[in-house]
C-alpha cells in the first residue's frame, strides 16, 4: 500500500529523486465504508469525514516533505 511507502522515510520511493510527485486519491480508498452510512450520514458524521480526510492528507503531505524535494501534485477523479 503507499501509504506504508510514504511513511516509511527508507522506503525506495525516497531514493530515486523525483522532480515531480503525484498522489491520486480516491474517496473510497479513504473511506471505504461511506455507502453503508451514507444514508444516515448527518452533520456530526460528516463534520467528522471532513477532519479525518484533512488529517489524512496533511499526514501524508508532511511525511512526503519531510522525505522529498520536488513537487506534489493532489489529484482526485471528478464526481459526477
Amino acid at each position: 500500500m503507499i501509504e506504508k511507502n510514504i511513511l516509511d522515510s527508507s522506503s525506495e520511493i525516497y531514493s530515486n529523486n523525483f522532480d515531480i510527485y503525484f498522489i491520486d486519491l480516491k474517496f473510497e480508498d479513504m473511506f471505504p465504508d461511506f455507502e453503508d452510512y451514507q444514508i444516515s450520514l448527518d452533520d456530526y458524521k460528516a463534520n467528522e469525514l471532513i477532519l479525518n480526510f484533512e488529517n489524512y492528507i496533511v499526514n501524508l503531505l508532511d511525511n512526503i516533505r519531510n522525505n522529498f524535494n520536488g513537487n506534489i501534485f493532489i489529484g482526485s477523479p471528478k464526481l459526477y
